[in-house]
């Protein structure tokens, strides 16, 4: 979890960052796509 909390402070800092520079006038963008891993058994039997 330690790892987490500290990717999600980073990631919290660029967006910040981001945010601030399309305030001034900036036009780049960012499309972050997350992907969860499925860890739960197959219902089918």
């Amino acid at each position: 979890m330690a790892a987490t909390a500290q990717m999600a402070e980073r990631l919290a800092s660029l967006q910040e960052r981001l945010y601030a520079a399309s305030t001034a006038g900036d036009r780049r963008r960012v499309l972050l796509v997350l992907q969860g891993m499925h860890t739960s058994e197959s219902l089918a039997s």
